[in-house]
């Protein structure tokens, strides 16, 4: 089985996302800096994304564990005008499924093509408990073998769990936030594929 990796997109719309990603690059504007205008900022809910990255950095093995309010300030998740706090686009997409495109589509087909779906789930919410849902659906799906070493029983999956989270979450990070299309993850008799707004990628 291999492993694959697609950007999308129709040449049109990529050159004229590309303009607008060049307006912004000269303004020195990022896409998810931006203010989200109207999306509330939540006590509880800005706790919540602290406490999640938190953890992270801790499963990580990070120096620096604690998360406050004033990093995600200085990360530009939040930012401060006249006392106030305003969520980014960032922060929306960290907290909520606030946009419609900000999804990860998965299924299962029978064969090497789409003609026949065994299995589909959508995940929305927050990005990253989107990543971990799409890594548990593959892992569900793919096969996982096991040899005997001595008196010792050792599982493996067909493709390497670590390689892909690594792909689902550069389809997060590196898709193109002007494109309103959504992730994919296809499983294939022969191959996964992942499919990010702005290409394509193979995994043996």
């Amino acid at each position: 089985m291999v492993l694959i990796f697609v950007w999308q997109g129709h040449p049109d719309k990529l050159f004229q996302r590309k303009l607008r990603e060049l307006e912004m690059e000269g303004a020195r504007i990022s896409w998810d800096e931006l203010t989200c205008v109207g999306y509330p900022v939540s006590e509880n809910v800005t706790e919540k994304l602290c406490r999640d990255i938190e953890s992270f950095r801790e499963k990580a093995r990070m120096t620096e564990h604690s998360v406050k309010k004033e990093q995600l300030i200085n990360w530009k998740i939040l930012k401060q005008n006249e006392g106030k706090l305003l969520a980014t686009n960032a922060y929306a997409l960290l907290t909520s499924d606030y946009f419609p495109f900000s999804k990860t589509q998965c299924a299962v087909f029978k064969g090497t093509d789409r003609a026949v779906f065994l299995d589909k789930r959508e995940f929305i919410g927050p990005i990253y408990t989107q990543i971990e849902s799409a890594v548990d659906f593959v892992l569900r799906n793919i096969r996982l073998g096991a040899t005997i070493d001595g008196l010792v029983r050792k599982e493996k999956y067909e493709l390497p769990p670590k390689a892909i989270r690594e792909m689902i979450i550069n389809a997060h990070c590196h898709r193109n936030l002007l494109d309103e299309s959504c992730i994919q993850v296809a499983i294939y008799d022969n191959r996964l594929e992942v499919t990010s707004p702005g290409g394509d990628c193979t995994m043996d």
